[in-house]
Formats: structure tokens, C-alpha cells, sequence
């Protein structure tokens, strides 16, 4: 969250918190947009929007940037795409802080190198600007073309300018005071060594490894612990082994996390929409663009130094999942029906590593139950989203296939996935593999009835709304779920 803190105590403000002015004649405020108003970049919301629509930009945008220009680049890209201002990730507290100025009087001017078309939408949206000044076609209005662009508005006459990065201190020079929105530190040395008064700052106070963390989702952790079901089946909980799942552990979390940040990338607009997506760190804004591009590069070796010493068919089955990860981020998370078996074997894949890691062979009963257990959870998921959509009365989820009308239809395939799973699981307990591991497997049958309350209590919740998004997630926060395990672990210790 963005906070104001000092200003300057000659250049008129009563303090930052308030935001007035105490001299009579309010002189104008020129307001930066990128990373100022906005805790975006334009351009860069403007290429993802453009490569999600079509995915030759990706190839075709450097071209453009070097025949023609920047300018130019800004201006195909802002032809191509239609981006909602509603949606975009404003710094509430600095809007708050202008709105104050405009109602003292103070005149409010949008001075910004994005292109005239995205700037116009902004300052129409929000309604408080006086006047807008923007990049075309041929004129990337960037450092001292801005300076310029504002002279030949505002004359001689002195003002403010908002602004976040180095790229601004021309304009800076330029003007009266400065108005800085989570500046580097390097910027702030400058404009103290350059004695450019600082007349308002707004800084974000939550720390950096935080945000990091949340754009990784180092929580969904918890779902790869199935990558351990394999040693703990076979009862194989030797050191060297559990090292070995351990590492695999890490390598599968970390390209987990990688494929979380590109599709928090791709999913910018539906998630800025979304009730409780539109919270996540590059939804919010609170994490860049840029960081997020970054972070997604320092996430590729990392996954990689990770896959050396794991075992050739662990590498194998992770490169597997890789693959398919890309082509569900980029299109089949769209085909219905398809994108729940998909992540259904995601979890089965997770299982497989697992084995692939300690050299021990995963039997058919665990995938079959592995494959129709995690098809119902991921029913599960559609059918919470489609529940909240339906109480919003919207049309359907953003980049899913599925509608309202189809809430019946998926709570019965959820609903016969998850009992699959117990019949699954019964079948293995009356089987002849099952005494070769367990000496009093009559046991079991208890599982199949704690397995039978917990399935049934995930789906009425998820009938009632109750649930969130990821009944996984859920069952890792669940006190119920807890519980559950606890007994189930005792049934199987028993029947040992």
C-alpha cells in the first residue's frame, strides 16, 4: 500500500496526509503515468494483451520497436488491443491526493510517454485531469521532449511534477517540486544532490521478499507433497530415497512457481476482474511487470540447476509437465472439459515424479485413484467459480469455457469422479497387493469411509459457496481436513 510521507517545508503544503496547498495561487500538477498513477507500464500491459490475442507480436514487436521506433511500437500495440482503464492497478492514495488538489483549485495535467489513445482512456475514466499530454506516433514524449511539450502548455508559468523513476528528473529539473511515487533510492539520492525539493512522497511499505514470495505462491507448496505418496505407499522411508524426493520436491515447487508468475502474466485482465484474483501481486500492481518478467527469468535456471541431480526419468516427467503446463497457460485452459483432465494429471504427474525420484515403481491402483480423486477436486474448482459467477451475474469465467447453466452438470461430474476414487481405493483394499504390504488390512475399510465423509463434505460446501477457489489449498487450511488425516494415518498404522 502506498503511503504519503514528508514534504518539503517551503513549498507550501500544510503536510503530505492532508495534501493542500496553503498558497493562493495553486500552481499546476503534472502527473507522470506509468508507474505513477499507475502501478503499471502501458506499454508492456499493451504487448502481453497484444501476444495473448496473437502470439506472432512476440516475434513481430521487436521488428517493429527497431524499424519504426518506440513511438511507433506504442501506437501498433494500442491499435491492437482494447484495455479496460476500470481494470487497471491505480495508486489509490496518490488519486485521493489529487482529487484534494483539484478541489483546491489546483489544475491537473496527465503528462506521459504512453500513447495518446491509452492516456485518453485513463484521463477519461478517471475524470480529474485538465489536460492530457501523450505520446504519438511519431513523438515518444519522454524526458526533455516532455519538458518541452510542457513548457509549450504551461508557458513559464512554475508547477509540480509526479513522477517515479530517473527517466523523470529532466522533468524534475524542470519544474518546482517534486512529487515522487516509489522512487529508487538512487532517483531520491538524486534529486537531494541536485537540491530539487520534494513536495509529497508516496512510498510502498510492504516489503519486497514479500511480495516475491506471493507471486510464487510458495503456499501451493502444499500440493506437492504428493510427490512423497510413492515412498510412503511402499513403505520405503529410507534417508537416500526421501533426499531424493526432497530434491524433486524442490525442482517440481520451483517450476510450479515459474508457471504461476507467466500465467499471473497472460492473466492480467481476467484476474484484475476476478473478486479475489485481482489481489495478487501482478494483478495489483504491487509487483511490476518488469519485476514480474524478471522474476520469471531468474526462475528458469533456478529450475534447471534443480534438475541436475535428479534421476533421468524424474528430469523426463518434469520436462513433461513443463510442456503441458505451456500449452494449457496459452490455450487449453480455454477446452472444455479437457483443462480439468489436465490438471487432474498434473497431480498424477506429481505422484509419478515422485516414484520416477526413489526408483520405486507407482502401481495402476495409485494412479487410478490419483487420476479420479484430483478430476473431482478440479470439477470442484469450476464449480466454485461458477457459483461466484452466477451470484455476480455474469456470463461465464474469464478464459474458461464453462457457463452458469452448466453448475448441475459439473456438481454430478465432480460428484462421480470423487466416489470413483473410493470404489478405486476399495477395489486396491480387496485385492491381492494389499497383504503383501499390510498385515491387518481390514483396517482400510475405515479409510474408505473417511475418505467417502471427506469427499461428500467438499462437495456440499462447494454446493453452499463455501469453499475457495482450490479445494487442495482448502483442505491444507481445513480443520476438518486435519482431522481426517490424522485418523487415516492412524487406520493404516493400524493395519500395519
Amino acid at each position: 500500500m502506498a503511503t504519503a510521507t514528508s514534504t518539503h517545508p517551503g513549498l507550501g503544503f500544510r503536510g503530505a496526509r492532508e495534501g493542500r496547498f496553503e498558497e493562493k495561487y495553486p500552481r499546476p500538477i503534472c502527473v507522470d503515468l506509468d508507474g505513477t498513477l499507475l502501478r503499471t507500464d502501458l506499454l508492456l500491459e499493451s504487448f502481453i494483451a497484444a501476444v495473448r490475442r496473437n502470439p506472432w507480436v512476440l516475434v513481430l514487436a521487436p521488428f517493429w520497436l527497431l524499424r519504426d521506433g518506440r513511438a511507433a511500437l506504442k501506437e501498433r500495440l494500442a491499435a491492437l488491443v482494447n484495455l479496460d482503464p476500470a481494470l487497471l492497478p491505480y495508486n489509490q492514495p496518490l488519486i485521493a491526493f489529487l482529487q484534494e488538489q483539484k478541489h483546491s483549485g489546483h489544475k491537473l495535467y496527465l503528462t506521459t510517454a504512453a500513447n495518446y489513445r491509452l492516456a485518453g482512456a485513463v484521463a477519461d475514466h478517471l475524470g480529474i485531469f485538465d489536460g492530457v499530454l501523450s505520446s504519438g506516433a511519431r513523438n515518444n514524449l519522454k524526458g526533455e521532449r516532455k519538458v518541452q511539450a510542457i513548457r509549450a502548455l504551461l508557458g513559464d508559468e512554475p508547477f509540480l511534477y509526479a513522477g517515479n523513476s530517473s527517466a523523470d528528473l529532466p522533468v524534475w529539473r524542470a519544474s518546482q517540486g517534486a512529487i515522487t511515487v516509489e522512487v529508487p533510492r538512487s532517483v531520491a539520492a538524486s534529486l537531494r544532490r541536485e537540491g530539487i525539493p520534494v513536495a509529497a512522497g508516496f512510498d510502498d511499505s510492504e516489503p519486497r521478499w514479500k511480495v516475491v514470495f506471493q507471486a510464487l505462491r510458495v503456499y501451493q507448496w502444499s500440493k506437492n507433497v504428493l510427490i512423497f505418496l510413492p515412498v510412503l505407499l511402499a513403505h520405503a522411508l529410507e534417508l537416500p530415497r526421501i533426499a531424493s524426493v526432497g530434491l524433486a520436491f524442490l525442482a517440481f515447487s520451483l517450476c510450479a512457481s515459474a508457471f504461476y508468475v507467466f500465467n499471473d502474466l497472460l492473466d492480467l485482465e481476467a484476474d484484475r476482474a476476478h473478486p479475489r484474483k485481482c489481489r495478487r501481486p501482478l494483478a495489483s500492481g504491487a509487483l511490476s511487470i518488469q519485476e514480474g518478467l524478471a522474476l520469471l527469468a531468474a526462475m528458469v535456471p533456478a529450475v534447471l540447476l534443480a534438475c541436475v541431480w535428479l534421476a533421468p526419468a524424474a528430469r523426463l516427467l518434469l520436462g513433461l509437465y513443463a510442456a503441458v503446463n505451456l500449452l494449457y497457460s496459452v490455450k487449453l485452459k480455454r477446452a472444455l472439459f479437457l483443462d480439468v483432465l489436465i490438471l487432474a494429471c498434473f497431480y498424477a504427474l506429481r505422484v509419478l515424479v515422485g516414484g520416477a525420484a526413489s526408483g520405486i515403481t507407482v502401481s495402476i491402483w495409485t494412479l487410478a485413484f490419483s487420476i479420479f480423486l484430483f478430476l473431482g477436486l478440479a470439477l470442484v474448482k469450476r464449480l466454485t467459480e461458477l457459483r461466484r459467477v452466477k451470484q455476480r451475474n455474469r456470463q461465464g469465467v474469464a478464459r474458461r469455457a464453462y457457463l452458469p447453466i452448466d453448475i448441475s452438470v459439473v456438481r454430478s461430474f465432480a460428484g462421480s469422479a470423487l466416489y470413483l476414487s473410493v470404489l478405486v481405493l476399495a477395489l486396491y483394499i480387496n485385492s491381492s497387493e494389499v497383504h503383501k504390504l499390510y498385515t491387518h488390512p481390514e483396517w482400510l475399510w475405515f479409510v474408505c469411509l473417511l475418505l467417502i465423509y471427506w469427499v461428500s463434505r467438499v462437495l456440499l460446501l462447494a454446493n453452499r459457496g463455501k469453499l475457495t477457489d482450490d479445494p487442495i489449498v482448502f483442505a491444507f487450511r481445513d480443520r476438518a481436513s486435519y482431522c481426517v488425516a490424522g485418523l487415516v494415518a492412524g487406520c493404516v498404522g493400524m493395519a500395519l
